[in-house]
């Protein structure tokens, strides 16, 4: 009868050395690309919403993310959408309209977490949950991409915005995207003239480099088609 209570209670003590079975692995898929999280993990917040690192799920969507440590302030811009997240504030600016998210991002591992789902979303995702693979799945329409569009106006540095347009997408939607822009920046006028000149340099694998400046006010802007490199960019100083 020793012999068991010694039992029972070696068995017991083990048993409460054991931490409790890990939290189950949250993945995350773009268009059934895995997400690869090199050090912070996803998890599940007291929300029950799930929580990723601000950079790498924004830029597998194709976006752009600044982080201003100063300010707590996150950046996420792709296309003409901008999106403004702030530490521990449950506020998600979406191209200048605030929206209240039921949680909200936090500073966690040395990391800036934001909830997946409402990022996503504002990028034009659509994102699902598959509870037996506890995995959150990510889609986008591959058939549209964004133009890389910076609007610098005011910041530091002489550049007033810069563009780029990747030839190794489709661009029907890119070029739309940087005629919108443009439109509202330098008019109708310069648009047309910096359009035909981007459209009728399209072939990227000429190996001739094309370049060309227009006058803009006091301004220049400058376009720039790379021979055998897909990028056409345009800048304004």
């Amino acid at each position: 009868m020793k012999k068991w209570f010694m039992l029972l209670t070696a068995i017991m003590l083990i048993w409460t050395a054991v931490p409790a079975q890990a939290a189950q692995e949250i993945k995350v898929t773009v268009n059934d690309s895995p997400v690869i999280f090199p050090d912070a993990k996803p998890f599940l917040d007291e929300n029950e919403r799930t929580m990723i690192p601000v950079r790498f799920v924004s830029e597998k969507l194709g976006a752009i993310v600044d982080w201003d440590g100063e300010q707590g302030l996150a950046t996420i811009r792709l296309g003409l959408d901008t999106i403004l997240l702030t530490l521990n504030n449950p506020t998600i600016t979406i191209n200048g309209e605030a929206h209240q998210m039921d949680t909200m991002p936090i500073f966690h591992e040395t990391r800036t977490f934001v909830p997946l789902r409402f990022v996503s979303e504002a990028l034009g995702a659509k994102v699902e949950w598959d509870e037996t693979s506890y995995t959150v799945n990510i889609t986008t329409d591959e058939s549209i991409a964004h133009a890389d569009i910076e609007d610098l106006e005011g910041q530091e540095g002489m550049v007033e915005f810069s563009i780029h347009i990747n030839y190794l997408k489709p661009v029907e939607n890119q070029y739309k995207e940087v005629e919108i822009f443009l439109n509202k920046k330098v008019g109708e006028e310069i648009t047309k003239e910096v359009m035909d000149f981007v459209k009728a340099n399209s072939d990227w694998r000429n190996e001739k480099q094309e370049i060309k400046y227009i006058d803009w006010d006091s301004k220049k802007i400058q376009i720039i088609t790379q021979g055998n490199d897909p990028l056409t960019s345009i800048q304004a100083w």
